[in-house]
């Protein structure tokens, strides 16, 4: 069976609401220490050292800087149990899609930073501090331990140091001791965390927090040390020739996220530490700011809003694809003057100081993954290959449905918010630009991950325009056809041909499946129509407009298309017990 088709788009202007989805149909071929007397007798410690004790309170004035929230506070105070725990968590739930003790360790920063910060109503208020104390011993006496190794190494040591950093001296022995001891998980040489990839730096600056509490230089500097170290290019985990990121040896891009937290985590030690005998080197800066102008920032639409395309299992959460700040960028140029006009741009359109203004083109090779950037729109091609796993795995049970996130998606944006949190109410098997077997359901969520089956899979680029191309083989079904895509000014062309299936259902070309934003026009043989809010199988059709997005077909075609209001849970794509 084969099919050829191709499609040409031009662009206006987005507006929005509700569900869309356009799709070019096939029948199938076939069938811590007590005190400072203490802190000051353990070797190697220097408690004069300026530096140190300047980026200690620079760190702590970070930590301060949130506003208390007087309401919250003193609900905190009259429910806390005389056991220093809080109604309504469930404490017993340790599994990896459950751990609501992170709201008890949110709920202890917030009283550490209502007691310590000046000017807060609740300064140096005895209630406070005494809840607060409650509240950690409960936590040392228990130690809550989760199934996911996240909360164990990262999450909880996170909130523990932030904690102890602001508390200091109005913490007993034990809380210092056990406090401490139970945030040294994060660490740098044990533990399933202290590997190269997105987590390692992250990790690298909790123990830096670590280093000072204990007022431990040589320890802080091991730790920045280990974190410069990081910030190399590599073909395997961390930032890739290409300025990709891999967090993990299946080649996945990993450019969100992990990527994201990896040059957050850097360019906030950077500006921390500048001006000290501990400031990062001039190499690694600069590496860092080539990674997030020429990495990140093309993987996301003007600049400013994450392409689904490069996302995995984070789009079965809430907010993933939400304007992206600008703490990155001006820590970066605080850091150095590297590039400093470009990110200067990047934070001027994020304040929405002047509009996108940014033209390019880019491959990322060892990723599979095409970005276009024009003026006024942007669009990708995600692919996949011998050389990689299709997509992440789904841990911790996130993104149960993403089976052909890869399958050739190609999607695209006018705005930046065409699919924000439309995910629960998605057809997973209708992904743009991806061809797929309608089975009457997806396989297991266990089958999700899976390494491609062919070699032909790349991109050619200019800089300014492009093609990629794609050689496809499903490796969920007995699928096969071959994909293109060539990016220019106002429109793109996508063309398939040699469609091939043997399995015993539909085969669906989705073109778009996006939030409906405007009415749907479109034109046959018979004319113009405004279509209905509704499910339409139509023939002849010669080219389809919504939300100033037109569909053109070189010939006429026969389409499903549906503008209908839907409705969704999160809970069929993610088990985390929020949803």
């Amino acid at each position: 069976m084969k099919i050829y088709t191709s499609i040409r788009l031009s662009f206006i202007f987005f507006i929005g609401i509700s569900f869309f989805y356009l799709s070019a149909y096939i029948k199938p071929a076939k069938a811590v220490n007590s005190n400072l007397t203490e802190i000051q007798n353990i070797p190697r410690r220097k408690l004069t050292n300026a530096d140190l004790e300047t980026v200690r309170k620079r760190i702590i004035k970070d930590l301060l800087q949130p506003d208390v929230n007087t309401g919250k506070i003193k609900q905190l105070i009259e429910t806390i149990q005389p056991d220093g725990s809080w109604p309504g968590i469930n404490y017993k739930d340790t599994t990896k899609t459950g751990f609501q003790h992170s709201i008890h360790l949110e709920n202890m920063l917030d009283l550490a930073r209502a007691y310590k910060k000046p000017g807060s109503p609740y300064y140096k208020n005895a209630n406070v501090k005494k809840t607060v104390s409650v509240a950690l011993d409960f936590w040392i006496v228990h130690d809550f331990i989760c199934e996911n190794w996240w909360w164990n190494e990262m999450g909880t040591p996170n909130w523990m140091i932030n904690t102890l950093l602001i508390l200091d001296t109005d913490l007993t022995g034990k809380q210092r001791t056990e406090g401490a001891r139970i945030a040294s998980r994060a660490s740098l040489t044990e533990g399933v965390g202290p590997r190269p990839g997105g987590d390692f730096v992250p990790i690298a600056g909790m123990v830096c927090k670590q280093a000072l509490f204990k007022r431990d230089e040589a320890m802080l500097q091991h730790a920045i040390d280990v974190m410069a170290a990081q910030v190399v290019i590599t073909d395997r985990r961390g930032i890739n020739p290409d300025m990709g990121f891999h967090h993990r040896l299946d080649n996945v891009t990993s450019i969100h996220t992990y990527g994201t937290s990896y040059v957050s985590s850097c360019a906030y030690w950077a500006v921390k530490l500048s001006g000290t005998q501990f400031t990062l080197p001039d190499s690694v800066l600069k590496l860092l700011i080539d990674y997030y102008l020429d990495g990140i920032c093309k993987a996301t639409a003007f600049a400013i809003y994450p392409d689904p395309g490069a996302e995995n299992r984070d789009l079965s959460r809430k907010g993933a694809l939400h304007a992206s700040g600008t703490e990155i960028p001006q820590n970066l140029i605080i850091a150095s003057d590297y590039r400093k006009k470009e990110l200067q741009n990047i934070v001027q359109i994020r304040k929405g100081e002047h509009s996108p203004n940014l033209v390019w083109d880019k491959y990322f090779w060892y990723s599979s993954y095409f970005a276009h950037q024009r003026k006024n729109y942007f669009a990708s091609a995600r692919m996949y290959s011998s050389r990689q796993n299709n997509v992440e795995e789904p841990y911790n049970e996130e993104s149960l449905k993403m089976h052909h996130l890869a399958d050739g998606s190609n999607f695209i944006s006018r705005t930046g918010r065409e699919y924000d949190n439309i995910f629960p109410v998605w057809d997973w098997q209708k992904i743009p630009g991806a061809t797929i077997v309608q089975r009457p359901s997806l396989p297991s969520p266990k089958e999700i991950a899976k390494k491609g089956l062919t070699d032909f899979v790349g991109g050619v680029t200019n800089g300014e325009f492009g093609a990629a191309a794609f050689d496809f083989r499903s490796v969920h079904d007995p699928l096969t056809a071959r994909k293109a895509w060539f990016f220019f000014d106002k429109e793109y062309v996508c063309l398939g041909a040699d469609i091939h299936s043997e399995a015993a259902y539909p085969v669906v070309t989705t073109l778009n499946q996006s939030l409906l934003k405007s009415k749907v026009v479109l034109e046959t043989k018979d004319g113009l129509q405004t279509l209905k809010k509704d499910h339409h199988f139509l023939n002849n059709v010669l080219w389809v407009l919504q939300d100033s997005v037109a569909y053109l077909f070189p010939h006429p075609t026969s389409v499903h298309l549906s503008n209908i209001t839907t409705t969704g849970e999160w809970k069929e794509i993610t088990h985390q017990s929020w949803a």
